[in-house]
């Protein structure tokens, strides 16, 4: 099947910054681009290629919601290639953009709390699965309770930035 580009695609996509990303987005919705073959070539080629079409992703969800969540399936389906470095921050990201597919939950919830009690993943990583967390926890509340007694046990062990930021969070889960 061939896919439908925009002008360039391939060597504007590593190359850009946020402005250029927000260019090429606008082309390829206005070319009712197939965003879900985009993400089965793009997620597993080069390193800076997959990192910079993660970052596409992010900022195509923020306009449009509807086709990051096109998307998921796919990254679900192709995460254990995706060789981008703290690709969990990603993932997280695009879950606090366009929601948990309830077909995902199940392993969303599994992940994030993993995550969050990684000591080798980053704070970023960690504060986008607690805030995505936290949304799940609305659907399904006892959630609400793993979460607390999670970070309860985390703020003890965690570096005084981590620390901070957990309190913070955790006054929030009142």
């Amino acid at each position: 099947m061939e896919i439908t580009l925009p002008i360039n695609f391939e060597e504007r996509l590593p190359l850009g910054d946020s402005n250029e990303r927000s260019k090429l987005i606008s082309e390829v919705v206005s070319i009712n681009g197939d965003v879900v073959s985009l993400t089965e070539i793009y997620l597993v080629e080069n390193v800076k290629l997959a990192t910079r079409y993660m970052w596409f992703l992010s900022e195509l969800g923020m306009t449009f919601p509807a086709k990051l969540r096109s998307c998921m399936p796919t990254v679900l389906a192709l995460w254990e290639k995706i060789q981008v470095p703290n690709k969990e921050a990603s993932l997280a990201n695009y879950w606090l953009i366009a929601g948990v597919p309830a077909e995902n939950e199940g392993i969303a919830t599994t992940w994030l709390f993993d995550w969050i009690t990684n000591p080798h993943c980053n704070i970023t990583t960690k504060t986008r699965a607690i805030k995505v967390l936290k949304r799940l926890a609305i659907k399904y509340p006892e959630l609400m309770d793993e979460l607390r007694v999670t970070l309860n046990a985390l703020i003890d062990v965690q570096s005084a930035e981590e620390k901070k930021r957990y309190e913070s969070l955790m006054r929030h889960l009142n």
